[in-house]
């Protein structure tokens, strides 16, 4: 079984799965199988210290051990061939039976039982962002200490009601903001999104600078580009396809390529919309794109490296 079939197998029935990748859910089942293995060594480690505790209580049972490895010792002994010792452990089995159910009979509760629960829970953590509404505001990625804070306030009347409930990662982005790419680069963020408020009339009612547009201290973006070689890119970019480098890729003098630059954000918690885009453009800035200039929004692709991936739409 190959890892995208046994992925799909671990997916079906769940929801939460659906809207994720194929990377997504790889991550996911790893992080999944990954937790099942500790939980079965933390049961193993359980059997074999009951096993202990009951050797010490009933010294009686200590014969019965003694035997069976004098059994499974003696039939190996007397097999010279590879063959012969295979036959001596299959004659073995049954004595061994004890000991192999207390491997067994603990992975497969473990994985019968827990595998779509974390297969579930794993996905959506990675689906799913939460939020915390109250009549004052509302807070998104919220933690623990946050629902907290918010349940001090209650009995006070500080605040009147509070929800807390999940709120799916968006896969586009900013799909309404219009804006063309062109040389400049920006410092001043005011500046930027005076600039994009009068690039179209539309953009004076799509544009809301102060949103939070992505919450991840760091996230990728990959974008379509004309360069001259590897010496073009910025020391944050790379090509995502290396082979599109090869010199019989050439089109008069450039290479077709796609470029994945890794952008982090200010404040080490989220981006807004007004940072995010604004770091696209200067990301962008000066490289050639052809005909396809426009930005047309942003889409969720597959993380890169278990980072999350925007790909940059750009339309002509």
């Amino acid at each position: 079984m190959t890892e995208e079939e046994r992925v799909k197998k671990w997916s079906r029935g769940i929801s939460e799965m659906d809207e994720l990748s194929m990377e997504e859910k790889k991550i996911v089942c790893h992080q999944a199988a990954m937790q099942m293995v500790v939980l079965w060594g933390a049961l193993e480690l359980m059997v074999i210290g009951f096993l202990v505790w009951a050797a010490f209580q009933y010294p009686e049972i200590i014969p019965s051990f003694n035997r069976i490895t004098d059994l499974v010792n003696s039939n190996i002994e007397h097999s010279g061939t590879r063959a012969k010792r295979i036959g001596a452990i299959i004659v073995s089995l049954p004595a061994l039976l004890p000991l192999i159910a207390t491997v067994l009979i603990p992975m497969i509760g473990v994985f019968a039982g827990c595998r779509k629960y974390l297969v579930r829970r794993a996905a959506g953590k990675l689906s799913h962002q939460w939020r915390m509404e109250t009549d004052l505001k509302m807070t998104r990625g919220i933690a623990f200490a946050d629902v907290k804070q918010g349940m001090e306030l209650l009995p006070d009347d500080k605040i009147q009601y509070l929800g807390v409930s999940p709120e799916k990662v968006p896969k586009e982005l900013l799909k309404n903001v219009y804006w063309m790419f062109n040389e400049i680069i920006y410092v001043s963020a005011d500046t930027f999104s005076h600039d994009v408020v009068e690039y179209i009339e539309d953009n004076q009612k799509n544009w809301h600078p102060g949103e939070m547009a992505v919450e991840a201290e760091k996230i990728y973006i990959i974008f379509e580009a004309f360069i001259i070689g590897k010496e073009a890119l910025l020391a944050n970019e790379y090509v995502t396809d290396i082979s599109t480098l090869e010199e019989k890729c050439k089109i008069d003098g450039l290479f077709q390529t796609d470029i994945a630059a890794l952008l982090f954000a200010d404040n080490g918690k989220y981006f807004t919309n007004e940072e995010l885009l604004m770091k696209i453009h200067n990301q962008i800035a000066g490289k050639k794109l052809g005909n396809h200039m426009f930005f047309e929004g942003l889409e969720r692709g597959n993380p890169l490296e278990g980072i999350s991936c925007y790909c940059v739409l750009l339309g002509s």
